[in-house]
């Protein structure tokens, strides 16, 4: 009954497959999967990992989700916001995020965002003078 009374704000991951398995193309790992604020809190952390030999830029954003005729409908929000909203991970190295609620949740409701990391190309090094391709990855 005391579960009934308590809203929790979840603050899911967009892949909800588990990243202990690297995303193709990807060296990210990202825990916990599904982070949860509790009522009465107003931050919960996330760990972002870079598994790779190389730094990785990357751009998170929140969207407010929900499920209409079974499909995904994400929509700008102001209620959740990610710190920081950017940032270059080093090789080897992992970065703590914080998911902080801005409005206090209204009583009685789960609600309930889409984060999206993306992988912000870098520019190539400069080389050899020829053409160089560029990928970005979202997870």
């Amino acid at each position: 009954m005391a579960m009934v009374k308590r809203t929790i704000t979840a603050v899911t991951g967009l892949v909800t497959a588990l990243f202990a398995t690297v995303v193709t193309a990807s060296t990210l790992l990202i825990w916990p999967i599904h982070p949860v604020i509790e009522s009465g809190e107003s931050a919960t952390a996330l760990w972002v990992e870079n598994r790779g030999d190389k730094p990785v830029l990357t751009q998170l954003r929140l969207f407010d989700w929900r499920q209409q005729g079974g499909d995904d409908q994400y929509f700008p929000q102001t209620d959740m916001v990610v710190s920081p909203p950017m940032v270059e991970i080093p090789a080897g190295e992992r970065q703590l995020m914080r998911l902080i609620r801005q409005t206090p949740a209204p009583p009685g409701q789960e609600r309930a965002w889409r984060l999206i990391i993306d992988e912000v190309p870098q520019a190539a090094g400069s080389g050899g003078g020829g053409e160089s391709v560029t990928s970005s990855g979202r997870h």
